[in-house]
């Protein structure tokens, strides 16, 4: 019997009175490198442990003093000798020349050192690791040791490896491309079952119990995607909001028309059924909005970054978009691509929703009549400047 439960990791996160961020991870890879230091290859890819024959050699230390001005995040030694060290950045930016600081204490000692984000760091920060012209320091998402990790617990299992995985999936801090890619019939049976369309076009054959068992999987990865692809638009324009962006899903059906008259004309009740026969289609959608700071609090604007996804009973379709909106009260303007094999990965579907919030930004600072909703608040001047720093960074 399998009990879904989550990760020790997650769980005891979640009894922590405060989010440690990086602090927290730290500790995980030291309790993995404790496991086996044959991992160390996972976080410092230039560091080959068959050079260091005693294992029993190996220290590894957390928050460890490296330099006179610094505090390493982690430091491996090997018979007492410095051989690596990391920084860790969570959600936070590193201080002044602290990237400057390791790379050229790294440098000189000769060891590793590798700097690790949830995000992409600022392109400064990458130049500096690209100016140093060697293997042993680089830069490593949380999801390149998701992958690194994942590759060598299938060569050797280690329970300690598998939470660690479990909780970075649990902790969306990684972007699954190939689910949506390999599992259509489930995405299918999700919208024609949450919009209660009929079984018509062969749809019917797409409800079968795997694709439904499969829909609780789907709810997750879709929801940690906008998650996470939120969270990294946010983290590229922090100045410009003030809170993590929040995820959120509709489902909108559309009707025929002509049979939804004759059914509203023949009802007396203030409250009507709809037939699921007069229904055509319709879209499912979920995204993550963040909110433009605004010192007015009657007035918002969102910007939101997702997936649609639509179904068409009568022509028997099913087409699946990402889309980027910025939206206010009673009123929004959407930009949206068809999501194809050629950018489901999560580099090129992040940069073709970057464009999308261009056109976004475009349509509504055309729109001549947002001026009432603008007045008075700041978001024209700040969705010009968003969309300046897109130009330019991207």
């Amino acid at each position: 019997m399998s009990i879904n439960v989550k990760s020790f990791f997650s769980r005891l996160k979640k009894q922590m009175n405060t989010d440690l961020g990086g602090r927290y991870m730290e500790i995980i890879l030291q309790e993995i490198l404790f496991e086996d230091i044959a991992y160390i290859r996972a976080f410092f890819p230039g560091i080959d442990v068959t050079h260091y024959p005693n294992k029993n050699a190996f220290e590894v230390k957390i928050e460890d003093v490296f330099h006179k001005r610094r505090r390493a995040d982690l430091t491996v030694s090997y018979e007492g000798k410095l051989i690596a060290c990391m920084e860790i950045k969570y959600e936070d930016f590193p201080l002044e020349d602290q990237i400057d600081d390791y790379v050229d204490f790294a440098k000189k000692r000769g060891i590793a050192f590798t700097y690790l984000t949830q995000y992409r760091p600022k392109v400064e920060h990458m130049k500096i690791i690209a100016r140093a012209r060697t293997s042993s320091i680089v830069h490593l998402l949380y999801s390149d040791v998701y992958l690194n990790l994942q590759k060598m617990q299938q060569k050797k299992y280690s329970h300690v490896v598998e939470l660690f995985l479990k909780f970075i999936k649990e902790n969306v801090m990684i972007y699954n491309s190939d689910f949506i890619q390999n599992n259509e019939d489930t995405l299918k049976t999700l919208v024609i079952r949450g919009l209660h369309l009929k079984h018509a076009n062969g749809f019917g054959r797409r409800v079968k119990e795997d694709n439904l068992l499969n829909i609780p999987q789907a709810w997750t990865v879709l929801l940690g995607n906008c998650q996470t692809l939120g969270d990294r638009f946010r983290n590229d324009f922090p100045s410009l909001f003030n809170k993590r962006p929040s995820v959120n899903f509709v489902f909108d059906p559309y009707f025929n028309r002509k049979l939804l008259a004759k059914d509203i004309g023949a009802e007396i009740d203030d409250h009507i059924y709809l037939n699921r026969e007069r229904k055509t289609g319709g879209y499912f959608s979920v995204w993550a909005q963040g909110k433009l700071r605004s010192s007015n609090p009657n007035h918002w604007c969102g910007i939101s970054l997702g997936y649609s996804f639509c179904v068409d009973v009568e022509e028997g379709t099913f087409t699946k978009y990402f889309f980027a909106t910025v939206s206010g009260k009673n009123r929004d303007w959407d930009k949206q691509v068809v999501l194809s094999r050629s950018n489901m990965k999560e580099e090129k579907i992040y940069s073709a929703l970057l464009n999308c919030t261009k056109g976004a930004i475009k349509k509504c600072l055309a729109d001549k009549n947002n001026s009432d909703w603008n007045r008075g608040t700041g978001f024209n001047s700040s969705l010009r400047r968003l969309s300046k720093e897109l130009e330019r960074k991207f």
